[in-house]
This record gives structure tokens, sequence and C-alpha cells, in this order.
């Protein structure tokens, strides 16, 4: 009988250790899988960080643990004797603030240990899943993914601003380290980073602006590992702002006298601020100030570019010199006055200074249509020598019967415009014959 129930009983444990053994079989098939773009995500993350063994030596922060000597002589003097490697355990350490990520490793030396610790510290901030569908709610019409993290290097000089390291010794797995990044160093951590955020966008280039955009997405990436939704939102707001300097052309314009008033296409601007400007295209510049000429120049601007230009003002002259008109179309003939007037100067019927403007219509018939070449020639001379000349042509314009007066008129009167102020502007009239 007593055969018999041991016999049962061993049957029992036999079923209930398989039955165990299956559970656990299965239980490790399932946690080991995960999701693939999560397991894309910490891939790229570790060859993005195959260099940290080397990068942070100089730069690591280690804490300090209190160390019992007596003990430690002990545990040194027992190990020796019995020719065994010993397991040390944790020592309980007084950490600033709660432990958000902590991620432990094991290496052939301690500087090892600590690179493979720091770069999982890394992936668990990276591989940030919430993070991640916070930039894809709030930044719309922006594609961004969970791959764009994992390109974004989380340098050492970053993460070391807030991680301390747990040296738990050799062991006979190697020698182990733990990083540990608690709330008060995500603190420090995210400081560092806003601190980089609170630069004047104006002043950098294109470069830079997509660095520090860089710096922006991993700010919010460890700012949602806290739910820290005000420094989120930070981050959010920067990144609209250096999208903007990254989309738009920049212009600062610096004038003499500092007090000038800067217009663009016609908008008044304050000299020496930044303009942001539509990119890829021309705009012009004028610059005036009372008792000084005006000054006009063409820019163009590209996508992310910026421009800055510096321009004086010549001051008019207190007096004015005389000058002969002498111009082929009448209808012209206002504007010009007007510009002359404007630059210290009166025209006369008779004086030794004589502005003479050409303008040739170069014609031809097409298709019932008229085509039309305009130049300007514009020359200033003083008693008979030539002192300044310029030339200006226009692209070529149709017109018909009907449009011919009017566009033509039009199209003239912006031409001389264009030669007589770039003309002007070359004019001392000081040297000028009175």
């Amino acid at each position: 009988m007593r055969a018999y129930f041991l016999a049962i009983l061993s049957l029992l444990l036999s079923l209930f250790s398989c039955v165990s053994a299956n559970q656990n079989v299965s239980a490790k098939t399932n946690t080991s899988v995960k999701d693939p773009e999560i397991r894309a995500v910490e891939e790229k993350a570790e060859k993005a960080f195959n260099e940290l063994e080397g990068e942070f030596k100089s730069e690591e922060k280690e804490y300090q643990y209190p160390v019992d000597s007596e003990k430690t002589e002990s545990r040194q003097n027992n190990e020796s004797q019995n020719n065994t490697p010993a397991v040390k355990k944790e020592k309980p350490v007084t950490l600033k603030g709660r432990v958000i990520f902590k991620e432990c490793a094991f290496g052939k030396n301690k500087t090892e240990a600590r690179a493979t610790a720091l770069k999982r510290i890394s992936q668990d901030i990276i591989s940030n899943v919430s993070a991640v569908e916070v930039v894809k709610k709030q930044l719309k019409n922006r594609k961004i993914t969970r791959e764009y993290f994992s390109s974004t290097l989380i340098g050492t000089e970053t993460l070391l601003k807030g991680v301390f390291f747990e040296d738990r010794g050799r062991k006979k797995e190697g020698y182990e380290v733990c990083a540990v990044l608690t709330d008060e160093g995500v603190r420090q951590t995210v400081d560092y980073l806003k601190s980089f955020l609170k630069r004047d966008l104006s002043a950098l280039s294109k470069d830079e602006l997509r660095e520090l955009k860089k710096k922006a997405f991993l700010l919010i990436s460890i700012a949602e590992a806290v739910n820290d939704k005000k420094n989120v939102n930070f981050a959010l707001k920067k990144i609209g702002e250096i999208d903007k300097y990254l989309n738009y052309g920049r212009l600062v314009v610096i004038t003499v006298p500092e007090d000038a008033v800067v217009k663009v296409d016609g908008k008044v601007y304050r000299a020496g601020k930044t303009i942001l400007l539509k990119p890829d295209r021309e705009y012009f510049v004028e610059i005036a100030r009372k008792g000084y000429k005006s000054v006009r120049e063409k820019i163009y601007l590209s996508r992310g570019e910026k421009k800055t230009i510096s321009l004086e003002l010549p001051k008019k002259i207190s007096f004015s010199v005389p000058v002969v008109l002498k111009i082929d179309f009448d209808y012209a003939r206002p504007i010009v006055e007007k510009l002359l007037i404007d630059s210290g100067f009166i025209v006369t019927n008779s004086a030794p200074n004589v502005l003479d403007i050409k303008i040739r219509d170069f014609k031809t018939k097409v298709k019932g249509y008229e085509k039309h070449e305009l130049e300007v020639v514009a020359t200033l001379l003083s008693n008979g020598k030539p002192v300044v000349m310029k030339r200006g042509k226009m692209k070529p314009f149709f017109t018909t019967d009907q449009t011919h007066d009017t566009i033509l008129k039009e199209k003239a009167e912006k031409l001389v415009k264009a030669v007589i102020n770039s003309l002007l502007n070359s004019v001392d009239t000081e040297k000028l014959s009175k």
C-alpha cells in the first residue's frame, strides 16, 4: 500500500512539473514578442551609440557611495581564501528624486559597462511611444516617425547632465554598472536643453537651426517621459519658430543714419531688425530719411537664407544745382523733374550742367501685335564733359492699336524712374558747376 501511494505521488509531481515547464515556455515566448517598429528603433539607436564608449570619459559624472572599509577588507580576505569571485550586493543609496530610468549592464571593465548602461537609458528615451504620438497630434502637416527619434543622437554630453552611475563592481558575468536617471536628473537635462532653445533664432545659420530642432525633439521625448506638459509645449512652440526661420528668407538692413526708415516692397520695417520674407523671390528695399537722399536696392532671398545689407544715405545739399533737362518723351519729364528737385537740382533753360535722357523703342510687328524693347540712356554732363552715364533695358512687351499709348507710357515711366534714381545716387553734386 505504501509503495502504491508513493507511485501515485511521483506521477502527480511529474505531471505538475511538465505543466509548469510549459507555462514558463509560453510566458517566455510571449514576453519576447516586440512591436517591429519599436525593435527597429532600438536597433537604429544601438547603431547610433556605438561611439559612446570613448566619448564620455571626460564628461561622465560618477555618484560616490559610502564604503565601509572594515567590511570591505574582511570580504576581500574571504574572497582570496576561497579563490571564488564574490558577488557584491547593491548598497542602499540616497538619490535626489524618484527614479525614472534605470538600466544595468555588464562589461569587460567599468568603461564598457557604463557605455552599455548609458546606451540602454538612451533607448528607453527615444523609444518613448507617447512622445511621438504627442508630436504627431500637435505638429499638423508634418511627417514625424519613431525612426526620426532613433536617428536623433542622444549624445553623452546631454544625458550626463542628469545621469548617475552605480558601480556594483566585478561579478561572475563581468563588471556591473547601473545608469540611473531620476526626476531631478531629468530636470537638469531639461534645463540643459532649454538653455539652447532660448537662443536668438534670428542669429543662427540653417545648419545651427537644424541642430537646434533635434534638441527640441529630444526635449519633447524626455519631458513626456515624466509627464512634463509645460516643457513639451515649450519645445513644440520652438519647433514651429525654427521651421519658420528655415522656410522663410531673413533680411537685416543696416542704415546710416541708424534711424532711417526701411521699406521692403512698400511695407515699413525698423532698421537693424530681422525681417522674415517669403523665399525665392526679389524684393525692392528703399531707405529714406528727412534731409537725406533716398536709396533703393533690389535683392533676392532664397529659402532659409540670411542676408544683411548696409546702406548709407547721402545728405541732401543745402543749395540747388542748376541743370538743363533734355528728354525725348515729354510725358516722362514731370517724373524726372521731381527726382532732380528731391536730389538738390533745379531745372533751368540755361546751365553748365545738362541731363540728357534718350528713350529708344525698338519695335516690330508680330501677327497683328507690336513688340517693344525699351532702352533708356541717361547722361549727366558738366561743361560739356560726361560726369556719369546710366543705361537700362526692359523685357520685351506687346501692345495693340488700342493699348499702345497706355502701356508704352507706363513702361517708359517705370524704366526712366529706375535709371534716373541709379544715376542720381552716383552723383556728387558738390563737384558739379553751380
